[in-house]
Order: structure tokens, then sequence, then C-alpha cells
């Protein structure tokens, strides 16, 4: 056994003071008190009936909607790559954007 768990173990059973035991972990008493209260529920949750066999695997629709957002974001990015593309082609021809025709009337 690990020392935090035998220092866990001991005062839980009334055998040691929960202070001193809070110095020996080098934690607060929230924090042992957290511990302990994770490890009962733990230790609960354990030996209550489980369904048989292996758990089920999660739900097609989530895989789905990952795979959706995944085709919608390679989109995306290919738009953009498509874009900069474009400017470069526009910066080497050194053209004039369009909508700048109202400041030379000017």
């Amino acid at each position: 056994m690990s020392s935090r768990v035998v220092h866990f173990y001991f005062p839980t059973s009334g055998t040691l003071f929960i202070p001193i035991d809070t110095e020996r972990l080098g934690v607060s008493r929230k924090t042992f008190y957290k511990w302990e209260q994770r490890g009962l529920s733990g230790l609960l949750d354990s030996v209550t009936d489980q369904p048989p066999g292996r758990p089920a695997h999660p739900s097609d629709d989530h895989r789905q909607w990952l795979e959706k957002q995944l085709q919608d974001a390679n989109r995306q990015i290919d738009l953009l790559n498509r874009k900069m593309a474009l400017k470069d082609v526009l910066m080497d021809l050194k053209l004039p954007q369009t909508g700048s025709d109202r400041t030379k009337k000017k």
C-alpha cells in the first residue's frame, strides 16, 4: 500500500487524529476530507451491481457530428488557402484593388 492510502485509512478507522495525519500527507484538512469523500463514494460505486458484458460503445451520432465538423473545417481551410493564393497572384501583378475609385476622383 502506498503511504497516502495507509495515512488515509487509519484516520477513517479512528486510530489516528486527522490534523496530525494531514500534516504527514502534506495536505490541508479540506483536501483530506475531499479525498475521503471520493474514496468512500468510489468504494460504494465499486460494490454495486454493474450490467454484465462490455460497456456500450459511444453513440455514432457524436462521431458523425465530429466528422462533419472536420469536413467543414477542411473546406474552410481549402477556401482560405485559395484566397491567399489569389491575393498572392494579385500582389505579383500589382493590380489596384477595386473599391478605391471614389478616392481617385476627388
